[in-house]
């Protein structure tokens, strides 16, 4: 990690919490929120001072630091979009002379929920002691010369869920469709709501199009695949299969947790004929039982026949025409087609079957690192969950190649299931160092 121009931290506040379990959940959610949008190392200590220092050693520039609670803010974007980084608003904040920059809470003062320190100022300052103040959410800094105010563009795409407030407590421990939200401060009653509404739309959802990009479907020496396992999201299917190649004897298995997504696939399948998407699919959309992950539905409106022109549009050029997807298509819909609804945080056996001989290949996308997987499994869960996904996969079908994110969003791609089994399996790192597999840089 020497070089890294920066670094994520936690500051370790569960000391602070008379509930162990509730301390440790609001850790985990910072930690899971945290690797949206990063795949480095996160480093965690209690006292900001050692924080900084192992951070300097990192060699990384800067380093933001996040408490027990606090979450980094994704929007629903499509692949290949440039999200702004909360990391880099507060770079910019810095200015010329700054080394620390947080939400000021007096002089020397500053909220410790989240904050940025330049590293090579903050060493070239003598290294100013950074004190926690006891019971509270502050942090006193030695001197309070280059402490810069965070600006309102931090605190939009952040979220401090303030546990210790007893409303905030009691909603990180409900189910979020059941909370309250005139009992919470606004922050947190967007957060809740937007929670709610997202894991209500889980198991209901429709992926028209992926908000991954193909970047990730790297194998050396690709040959015509046996089979598919993937889940039923977008065209990164026939992304996969443009990529390694296909026979007509080529088996497709569609596994999902929504229902809809795997009725859409086979709709699909079964009556489109590859072309003008928005045109086929405007008088078929259902927004009253089926939700489609798209910005204009990110809040429950019905989509938008712009949005799907203009994905369709961006679609057509990865595949270099409406000639060439359109042939695609019709050379894979006589393709055998199998639909298997199945959670793999449960059940993962029965989305791999018994593979036909011959070259696999298995994309699950971020099944074990979705919003659903986060809220409803603790991460030792979720880490047993894609541990006996990987086994299963392994056992059945050891030469397959891998796609996917494992349960801290750590890509994965490049490499057969046998070896990575081997390496999962080896792996020590935890919560704190993902297992890195390939140079793709997806982001999920």
């Amino acid at each position: 990690m020497s070089g890294a121009p920066f670094i994520y931290a936690v500051l370790d506040t569960r000391d602070r919490f008379d509930d162990r379990a509730l301390a440790e959940r609001c850790r985990e959610l910072t930690f899971a929120w945290s690797r949206w949008s990063y795949a480095g190392p996160i480093l965690e200590d209690a006292d900001p001072d050692r924080l900084l220092a192992r951070a300097a050693e990192s060699g990384a520039r800067h380093c933001l630091v996040q408490a027990c609670g606090h979450l980094v803010v994704e929007r629903l974007r499509p692949k290949g979009a440039e999200a702004p980084e909360l990391v880099n608003v507060l770079i910019r904040a810095l200015g010329d002379d700054a080394w620390l920059v947080g939400r000021r809470l007096a002089e020397d003062t500053v909220h410790d929920s989240c904050w940025l320190v330049d590293l090579e100022r903050w060493q070239a300052l003598g290294r100013p002691r950074l004190t926690r103040v006891g019971g509270t959410q502050q942090l006193m800094a030695a001197t309070d010369a280059g402490i810069a105010d965070a600006p309102d563009d931090a605190l939009r795409c952040s979220r401090d869920l303030e546990p210790h407030r007893p409303s905030h407590a009691q909603a990180l421990r409900a189910t979020p469709g059941a909370v309250d939200d005139a009992t919470l401060e606004r922050p947190l009653a967007e957060f809740v709501a937007s929670l709610a509404r997202t894991l209500d739309q889980c198991q209901r959802g429709v992926f028209i199009w992926n908000l991954e990009s193909y970047d990730d479907i790297v194998v050396a020496d690709p040959e015509p695949l046996a089979s598919l396992a993937c889940v039923a999201a977008g065209f990164k299917p026939d992304a996969i299969l443009r990529r390694h190649g296909f026979t007509d004897a080529t088996e497709l298995t569609f596994f999902d947790y929504s229902a809809d997504a795997l009725d859409f696939r086979r709709m699909l399948v079964e009556q489109w004929d590859g072309r003008d998407l928005p045109g086929f699919l405007w008088p078929r959309l259902q927004p009253d039982a089926t939700h489609y992950w798209l910005t204009s539905t990110a809040r429950g409106d019905a989509p938008a026949r712009d949005e799907l022109e203009r994905l369709w549009a961006r679609e057509l050029d990865d595949w270099g025409g409406a000639d060439a997807f359109a042939a695609h298509w019709r050379a894979t819909r006589g393709l055998r087609h199998r639909y298997v609804e199945v959670d793999l945080l449960r059940a993962p056996e029965r989305a791999i079957g018994t593979p036909p001989p011959g070259p696999a290949a298995v994309w699950w996308s971020n099944a074990f690192s979705s919003v659903h997987a986060l809220w409803h499994l603790r991460h030792a869960e979720r880490e047993a969950a894609f541990a006996r996904w990987i086994d299963a996969i392994a056992q059945r079908a050891p030469q397959a190649w891998l796609l996917g994110a494992d349960a801290n969003n750590s890509p994965v791609g490049g490499i057969r299931a046998g070896d990575y089994a081997r390496r999962l399996a080896e792996w020590r790192g935890g919560i704190h160092e993902p297992l890195r597999v390939g140079d793709a840089a997806i982001r999920f």
